[in-house]
């Protein structure tokens, strides 16, 4: 990492760590490794706890899926292999399309609601634990904008000059 005595005098780059966006990546990495952490004792990897809340309103195909989390089919086939060899979810054709694949929680995944539900809470507290209430809100409203911002900016994106070299 580029620290602050190591640029040229007169240079602008800032350290990428001190930036929004390598805030963003820092905390992201963070939160997700003490997410893995606590879901590992569930007997869960980062991921799996999403599946099993979108699965708890019932079966889904396969394609459903990809749409609702934003991933290419493939991606899911592969995440629905590791899921049902773990024993969280089922799959089988569907009644009206047998070419068509439903997806739905297993007794397993169904068991594991709650605990991953509470490791989520868990994950929240110790995000926000130094936060006051405004804090929180603030920040909600915050990263509500930024991910406005980023989801907007994927559709008109332009690629800009390269920064000066740091």
């Amino acid at each position: 990492m580029l620290e602050a005595n190591n640029l040229d005098e007169g240079q602008a780059c800032e350290p990428l760590a001190r930036t929004i966006s390598g805030l963003i990546v820092a905390v992201g990495r963070r939160h997700r490794q003490l997410a893995g952490e606590l879901l590992h004792t569930i007997g869960l990897h980062p991921g799996q706890e999403l599946m099993l809340q979108l699965l708890s309103s019932g079966p889904l195909s396969q394609r459903e899926i990809a749409e609702r989390i934003g991933v290419e089919p493939p991606t899911v086939t592969r995440m629905l292999q590791r899921l049902e060899l773990a024993g969280l979810v089922e799959r089988s054709p569907d009644a009206r399309d047998a070419r068509v694949v439903q997806v739905s929680l297993s007794a397993h995944g169904r068991a594991l609601q709650l605990p991953a539900a509470e490791v989520w809470r868990v994950l929240e507290a110790r995000t926000t634990d130094s936060l006051s209430e405004v804090e929180n809100a603030q920040l909600r409203a915050l990263l509500t904008k930024v991910l406005g911002n980023l989801t907007r900016v994927g559709a008109d994106a332009t690629c800009p000059e390269a920064p000066p070299a740091c």
